[in-house]
């Protein structure tokens, strides 16, 4: 009697546990890849706001050295003032006019002769403030003058590259542009933040200062 012969080849289960394990790699490649890609974007992201914070900050210091322009006295309160909790609608500033010092905020409005100019950080944005209107007291002019333009200096990129930018005023002898034989009685300090997406201060991240001595508010003779 002849012997039966056995088929060779892939059994029906063999074909679809080969079929599951080869889904379950693809599932991992594409969880790595798509890791990967929010790390480099998240890099890159975050490599353009760097570059943009040093090339605001900087904007934003050349801008702020004209404060107290042809004034004679210049002086905080009158020339420039700090506010704290403002935001820009209508191309109006809300918040509150820090009176003395030192002041702390998120924006910063000053007087050049008789034009004001302003910074304000909202909505994650750094904005460089200016009007076409007269302006005689930087204090009252803050929260009440019309701002013709509003120009962009500093965009968060969103995410884990969100950031929170201070100002700060403080009151004491200075030297501007490393000059000895002058010396201005106001500082004004910019400082970026990094925040995680929760809004919280990122520490793993090192804050970025800028500093600007006001030639044009000067110390008080002894």
């Amino acid at each position: 009697m002849d012997s039966v012969n056995r088929q060779q080849g892939v059994s029906l289960i063999s074909l679809m546990i080969g079929l599951l394990l080869s889904m379950l790699v693809v599932l991992a490649m594409l969880s790595v890849y798509k890791s990967t890609l929010r790390v480099t974007v998240d890099a890159g992201q975050g490599a353009q706001l760097s570059g943009q914070l040093s090339t605001g900050l900087l904007a934003a210091q050349k801008k702020l050295q004209g404060a107290g322009f042809l004034i004679d006295s210049a002086s905080y309160g009158s020339e420039i003032v700090v506010l704290s909790d403002t935001t820009l609608s209508n191309n109006r500033l809300s918040g509150t006019v820090r009176s003395s010092l030192p002041g702390s905020g998120n924006a910063v409005v000053w007087r050049e002769q008789n034009t004001c100019y302003g910074l304000v950080f909202t909505n994650q944005t750094l904005y460089f403030l200016s009007t076409t209107n007269a302006c005689s007291n930087a204090g009252t002019a803050a929260t009440s003058v019309a701002w013709t333009s509003t120009f962009k200096l500093v965009g968060s990129a969103g995410g884990d590259n969100r950031i929170a930018i201070e100002v700060v005023a403080t009151a004491g002898e200075c030297k501007p542009f490393g000059v000895t034989d002058s010396a201005g009685a106001l500082t004004i300090g910019l400082t970026a933040n990094y925040l995680d997406s929760s809004g919280n201060l990122d520490t793993s991240r090192p804050s970025m200062p800028s500093t600007v001595c006001l030639p044009n508010f000067p110390a008080p003779t002894a």
